[in-house]
């Protein structure tokens, strides 16, 4: 729900706002706890935080063509 308040109040696309999220927790995350436990994001966390944003983007543009899918559980 924090990612489609965010994407409604600012006009951006719920998948641009899941990246960007994800982005700030990575860089929150990093400092925090990539010291203590010597573990820091590989390529792999970036790049599910891309496809993450861009799957559910392309999910949304296939949903607005098609009003009645899923029951109207997902409405933006």
């Amino acid at each position: 729900m924090l990612h489609q308040g965010i994407a409604v109040r600012s006009g951006l696309s719920i998948g641009t706002v899941v990246i960007v999220v994800s982005l700030v927790v990575l860089l929150l995350w990093v400092p925090l706890l990539w010291v203590p436990l010597r573990q820091r994001p590989g390529i792999g966390t970036l790049t599910n935080v891309l496809l993450v944003g861009l799957a559910l983007d392309a999910t949304m543009a296939v949903r607005r063509h098609r009003p009645g899918w899923a029951g109207g559980w997902c409405s933006s």
